[in-house]
């Protein structure tokens, strides 16, 4: 994913942590559209936020 050149504020309403043992990331996701990747804000990807809500409605069934 792209960089943002404005590294501004998001409104966070979804946090996702991956942790390996050795490396932690975080995935932090806007209200409407926002994303920033280990605190770094990255361009608006409509597909990306589809690949993560599937993954969270398949780990819920």
């Amino acid at each position: 994913m792209k960089t943002e050149k404005k590294q501004n504020e998001i409104d966070v309403r979804m946090q996702i942590i991956f942790h390996n043992g050795k490396i932690t990331d975080t995935i932090c996701l806007g209200s409407h559209f926002g994303i920033k990747i280990n605190g770094v804000r990255k361009k608006d990807s409509k597909s990306f936020l589809n690949v993560i809500q599937e993954k969270m409605y398949e780990s819920e069934k």
